[in-house]
C-alpha cells in the first residue's frame, strides 16, 4: 500500500508559534532560574536578564490580569504575571557591599478590584 503525503498550510498561529519556539532555541539556558533559599525565604534570578540594561518598569494591574514588565533597550522585556490577590510597596535603593540606604520609598500599590 503506498504511502501519500500532502502538504498543508500552516495556520497563522501555529506559524507563529513556531517561530517563537525556533527563536527560544538560539537563547541556551533559557529556561534555567538560578535559585537561593534560605529558611523562609526564596530569592529567583533570572539569567536572560543578566548585564541588559533597563529602559523601562511598568506595573500594570486590572480585575484579573496582574504584571511588572521590564523593558530592556534591546528591545527585549522580562514579563511577571503575577496572581490576582497582592499588594506591592515599592523602595529605590543604593546597595554597596552589605548596607543598603532606602533613597525613595512610595504608597503600597493594591490589586485593582
Amino acid at each position: 500500500m503506498a504511502v501519500i503525503k500532502t502538504k498543508r498550510s500552516v495556520h497563522s498561529s501555529k506559524a507563529a508559534r513556531l517561530k517563537r519556539a525556533q527563536a527560544r532555541s538560539s537563547f541556551p539556558g533559557q529556561f534555567v532560574l538560578n535559585e537561593r533559599n534560605l529558611p523562609g525565604r526564596r530569592f529567583v534570578e533570572f539569567p536572560l536578564a543578566r548585564g541588559k540594561t533597563t529602559e523601562k518598569v511598568e506595573l500594570f494591574t486590572t480585575r484579573g490580569h496582574h504584571s511588572i514588565i521590564i523593558d530592556f533597550q534591546d528591545h527585549t522585556s522580562l514579563n511577571l504575571r503575577i496572581e490576582p490577590t497582592f499588594i506591592i510597596e515599592a523602595e529605590f535603593q543604593q546597595r554597596e557591599k552589605s548596607d543598603i540606604e532606602v533613597l525613595a520609598e512610595w504608597p503600597a500599590i493594591h490589586a485593582q478590584r
